[in-house]
């Protein structure tokens, strides 16, 4: 089954598709079957993704739920947006605010 998959019309006649596929042909038997196309050209590309893990950070407000990923040099950290939004609920901060506020 495809994870992602995004279609874009190119000069008005042909469609672009990307798809993520774990090896069935969903995707081009409904190309085949319901549109007018006599061919599907196939690119076949893999995808390189950083190492993530999930944990949680301690903030006066309680723990905050942070996705971290790295790998390849590179180090990235994100706290769960619901919990940001919870607490900024209950304390009246901003995002910005309560993001400066956060370890």
């Amino acid at each position: 089954m495809a994870r992602d998959l995004g279609i874009e019309l190119i000069d008005g006649k042909d469609a672009c598709t990307i798809v993520e596929s774990d090896g069935d042909n969903v995707v081009l038997d409904v190309f085949l079957r319901d549109t007018t196309t006599l061919g599907v050209r196939e690119h076949r590309c893999s995808r390189t993704a950083l190492q993530r893990s999930v944990s949680e950070a301690d903030s006066p407000w309680g723990p905050v739920r942070c996705k971290q990923a790295g790998g390849y040099g590179v180090s990235r950290k994100k706290y769960e947006f619901d919990d940001l939004a919870r607490i900024a609920r209950e304390t009246g901060l901003s995002l910005p605010e309560l993001l400066e506020k956060l370890p």
